[in-house]
């Protein structure tokens, strides 16, 4: 006789992680291609940096709104931490920062997935 069960597989979570941004142009939602650059901090004034400063050319904004995958790697270490977002037209490489943002915590992100 045969008998079948299921196997449940177990796979590493990663490190990154999804932002979802809303981004005006002189008040207006923006529409278009932006370069972006993403930068984590340890403090709400932006002079503690920690972990690597991402890159992203050519992020989609459609209506003011855009989403993108992150990954600083191990950076978050159980403290508070902010973002900067600096922004650039395509392309035009002169970049606006914007204010600093928190990383607040998902209820999932509470929970640790070991034992």
């Amino acid at each position: 006789s045969l008998a079948a069960t299921n196997a449940l597989a177990q796979v590493s979570v990663d490190t990154g992680w999804t932002y979802q941004g809303k981004l005006n142009d002189g008040g207006t939602p923006a529409t278009g291609t932006y370069d972006m650059r993403f930068s984590l901090f340890q403090d709400d004034q932006g002079t503690l940096p920690i972990g690597p400063v991402l890159d992203l050319p050519g992020v989609t904004v459609a209506g003011g709104l855009f989403t993108t995958r992150l990954d600083f790697g191990a950076a978050f270490t159980g403290y508070k931490t902010w973002v900067q977002i600096e922004i650039s037209p395509e392309g035009a490489g002169t970049y606006t920062a914007l204010p600093l943002q928190e990383i607040t915590n998902s209820p999932q992100s509470l929970f640790s997935l070991a034992p």
